[in-house]
Order: C-alpha cells, then structure tokens, then sequence
C-alpha cells in the first residue's frame, strides 16, 4: 500500500500542539503498514529526528513556503497578482482566494503523483482540500481522505467574514469532495455528518496519547496548577483569560501561596500578555519538553469554552500522572467520567471550588490519576488507534 500525507505545516516536530501531535502520531502509525510519502514545509533534517518507528518507510518531502515581503508594498503587489495568476491557472478556475499553500507545493505534488500510484492521500489541513481537484486529475484511482482535527464551522466566530464563508462551503461540501473524512469524536462525527445532510463517508480516529507505563512521581511539587496549550489559537486564549478574570483571583485568596504556570508555544495578544503578568502566574512559553512541567505540577486545567476535536494536553496530563480539571468543552470527544478519572467544572465557582478542593485532597489526586491512567492506556494509546487507522484504509 501506497499512501501520500499533504500536511502543509512548517514547525511540525517536535510537536509544539496538539493538531501537530495528531499529525507526526498519523504518519508514524500508518508508515507502520504502508509506504508513506509526506509533503511538508518541514525541512527533513527536523523530520528525521523524530523517533519514528518505521522510518526507513517515510519518504520527506520538503518544500519552500513562499513569502511576501510586507515592508516593500510594491513587491507585496506584485506577489499577490502573481499568486493570483498563477493559482488560476493550476486549479483552473476563476473564483477564489489564492492558496499560498498549494502554489508552494503544487509543482511537488504533481511530480510525485505522476512517478507513483497512491492508494490513498490523506488531506491534513482545510485549505490542502484546495488540492483535491488536482489529485483527481492526475491520480484518479487514489482515495482521498480529509483529516479533521476539528469541526471548523464552530469556531469561525474567530474568522472574518469572508474566510467563515469558505469553511462553511468546505465543511459542508465534504461528502462532494473526499472519499472519506477522518473525525475526532462521535460528537464531532454528528456535527460532520448533519452538515452534509447525512451523506458523508466517515470514520472515527480519535487523538490520543504517547504511554509512559513508568511515569515520574515527584512528591514536592514545586507548582500547583498548569495550563498548556497553543496561546495563538483564539478558544485557548479565551478559556485562559475567564479562567484568570473568574477564578484566579478567588484562589489566590484562599490559598495565597499558590502558583500557576502557562505553557505554550505562539504569539500572545496584548490582552493576554496582560493577564499573564499577574501574581502569582509564570509565563513560560515554548519549552523544550513538557513532561518535565508536568511532573513539577499538582494539577493540569483545561478551561475551554468553545472549541471541538479533543484535547491531547488531557489525554497527555493523564498518560503522565497528572489530575486534570476541565469544563465539559474542555473534555468533549474523551470517554471520561466526572469525579472517576477527571473532575469537571462548568461555572467559575464550581471550576475554583474544585481545584481547592483537589489542591487538599492528595487521596483524590491518587484516584484520579490512576483511573485516568487506566482509560488512556485502554483507549487512547496511539498503537491501538493506529489499528483503527489500518482497518479505514483496507
């Protein structure tokens, strides 16, 4: 079997967020089984530090992302007709935005189609469905499968106008497009398939998680409360804030000691770095490994209020012996249970009462953790996803 992965991502390992997590996690699982080509905006010196398992099996791709220059408005103009032009003339129509993305691959990817004969090639990214017609026209037996990391119509509040109606016209055209999309979850799954009135051909390949049968058990947690995840990715960056402006301030009186550490890699807006620069809260940014962060913390908060997919920093927290309090948002997608391997908090009250609560209660933390442990291990081992990933591509 021949499959060909389009993920047009740039700093894809080592993993800084959970859609790149789902990315390297897919390609490692399905080169297990067959013989895997990716294209990429990642150099393949970083590709090739990443512990694959089957690496031998992977094939690199990668490609130049094209740039424009912002300070020089002339040559901003010109790209931008260029790309214009240009995108026109590979896709063969006239409407549309111009895919930055597809011009800087599009000549890659029609010299592999023409020198293979992919079973399948998997779509990593809403605007690599741009490449679908191309792919039809130059691969005709391969199926084409859209990797959704999320249902995007739900956050296109955090888009203009413009680009809220392309998503919606993608999301909702799928069934038209592809062969077959990959969704998160069974709530996901329904969002999928009402938005194309029932008619998509779809399977479920839930995220998941690296297992550490041994992980660290440090007794003197030098922090009391973390936060990881993408601070550029506008529903972390809201959840963040209401979790500073609503129950920061209520923890910190009663507990005055207590820290909170924010980890994450992107750009913060002002408002955020405003709110970060609060007492009591380190701002560590991009770190070099996570884990280490994790080990060093008491409890791991998920206060998301939108949102869809899942959210691998849980499944992470979990796999890494670390309680997790969440909303139900938060935790949508995972097969989890409130006060069995997660505690859930819908309201600024409860989400303080609870992480008080559990700040106290070490026996709790213990429960939590190991039955959090137990439903990673049977649910949400990448292995055992990667099976579910073999049987969608027989």
């Amino acid at each position: 079997m021949k499959v060909l992965i389009i993920a047009p991502y740039a700093n894809i390992t080592p993993p800084q967020n959970g859609g790149m997590h789902r990315c390297v996690n897919l390609i490692d699982q399905v080169s297990k089984f067959a013989e895997t080509t990716v294209i990429s905006f990642q150099s393949t010196i970083e590709w090739i530090k990443h512990p694959f398992k089957k690496i031998d099996n992977i094939h690199f791709i990668s490609v130049e992302f094209f740039k424009i220059n912002n300070y020089n408005w002339f040559k901003k103009i010109s790209r931008r007709l260029y790309n214009a032009i240009i995108y026109r003339i590979i896709k063969r129509q006239i409407k549309g935005p111009a895919d930055i993305n597809l011009i800087s691959y599009y000549s890659h990817l029609i010299k592999v189609l023409k020198s293979n004969e992919f079973d399948f090639v998997i779509l990593e990214n809403l605007s690599s469905l741009n490449a679908v017609s191309i792919i039809r026209r130059n691969s005709s037996k391969s199926k084409i499968i859209y990797d959704a990391h999320n249902f995007e119509i739900n956050l296109t509040s955090i888009y203009n106008k413009r680009y809220k109606k392309l998503i919606i016209n993608k999301e909702q055209a799928l069934h038209n497009t592809v062969d077959k999309v990959w969704v998160c979850s069974e709530i996901d799954n329904e969002l999928f398939q009402k938005a194309n009135n029932y008619n998509l051909n779809s399977d479920i390949i839930p995220n998941g998680t690296v297992l550490f049968p041994h992980f660290p058990i440090t007794t003197n947690k030098k922090y009391d409360l973390l936060f990881c995840g993408s601070l550029d990715y506008k529903p972390n960056e809201e959840g963040l804030i209401w979790f500073i402006d609503n129950c920061w301030p209520f923890i910190k009186s009663a507990k005055s000691d207590c820290n909170f550490i924010v980890v994450g890699s992107g750009n913060l807006s002002f408002i955020l770095s405003e709110k970060l620069n609060t007492d009591g809260i380190i701002y560590l940014g991009t770190v070099d490994d996570v884990s280490e962060y994790y080990n060093q913390t008491i409890i791991s908060i998920v206060p998301l209020l939108k949102g869809s997919g899942t959210r691998l920093k849980i499944l992470e927290a979990m796999s890494l012996g670390i309680p997790v309090i969440s909303t139900s948002k938060g935790a949508e997608g995972i097969e989890c249970r409130d006060e069995e391997n997660i505690l859930i908090a819908d309201s600024a009250s409860e989400f303080t009462s609870k992480i008080l609560s559990l700040l106290a209660n070490e026996k709790m933390r213990q429960i939590l953790i190991s039955n959090a442990n137990l439903l990673v291990k049977e649910k949400y081992d990448w292995d055992f996803i990667g099976k579910k990933i073999e049987k969608s591509l027989q």
